[in-house]
């Protein structure tokens, strides 16, 4: 639907207003809810058919197995990852072909950045922090990750949606010098091997702090040195049968 594509997100992210023609040629035609309205405002009442709806497909989610005492406490992490990866995340109308297909995708985006904050992020005050090169790096073609300061914000929304808090940090630099000429952000500063940003990954007091975050990054990185390339596979259905006795 490209609901944030407008000439005044475009204007913003360049800092400079857009000429009706560079507008309509390379604007307007990813204005996707606005060619929509105007498509169905034309159509007919019989025209206008009810959505189909599909069933709602559970999250494949395996359960917590039997463990030794000293595992017992992967439970919780369990627990959260659960709800994490069966969550909605804010969407409506999830019974929906088209919704379904962006509920997918976002958990996508969601599970492979968990997984880079746990695997490479650096513990500090009770949180992970991971700058943009290794995001860049280890997303592995994960389509819809952010590529702007508003994509980000509005994911940062998202994982608010989880009891997760995101917070970035920019490089003390100008704007001009942390984006590309279209607004993107870079993923190193100019001339440098510096990263752009950082992004801080923590989880609140209903899903117990720092205490999980200390544990996502204690599995995930089990997950790795034991299963290596299907680690992530075992990870995004919350498997953790490597503690099993």
């Amino acid at each position: 639907m490209n609901v944030a594509n407008s000439r005044e997100h475009a204007e913003a992210r360049i800092g400079q207003s857009i000429p009706d023609d560079k507008y309509l040629a390379y604007v307007r035609i990813f204005e996707g809810m606005k060619n929509l309205d105007e498509i169905r405002a034309g159509l007919d009442k019989d025209q206008i058919k009810d959505v189909k709806t599909v069933e709602r497909k559970p999250s494949r989610i395996v359960s917590f197995p039997e463990v030794d005492k000293k595992y017992q406490k992967f439970r919780s992490l369990h627990e959260v990852l659960s709800r994490i990866i069966s969550s909605e995340l804010g969407l409506k109308d999830t019974d929906t072909i088209a919704v379904q297909e962006l509920l997918k995708d976002r958990r996508a985006v969601l599970l492979r950045l968990l997984w880079i904050v746990a695997n490479f992020g650096q513990y500090k005050d009770g949180r992970l922090i991971v700058d943009s090169i290794s995001i860049n790096t280890h997303k592995k073609g994960t389509s819809g990750f952010p590529t702007s300061e508003d994509g980000w914000w509005r994911w940062i929304d998202h994982l608010s949606l989880v009891g997760i808090k995101g917070e970035m940090v920019l490089a003390p630099l100008d704007k001009s010098e942390l984006t590309s000429p279209m607004g993107w952000w870079r993923e190193r500063i100019p001339g440098t091997d510096d990263p752009v940003w950082h992004l801080t990954v923590g989880f609140d007091s209903a899903l117990r702090g720092s205490e999980t975050v200390r544990m996502l990054q204690s599995y995930a990185r089990q997950l790795s040195s034991e299963y290596d390339r299907k680690a992530y596979s075992r990870f995004v259905k919350a498997d953790m049968r490597l503690f099993e006795t």
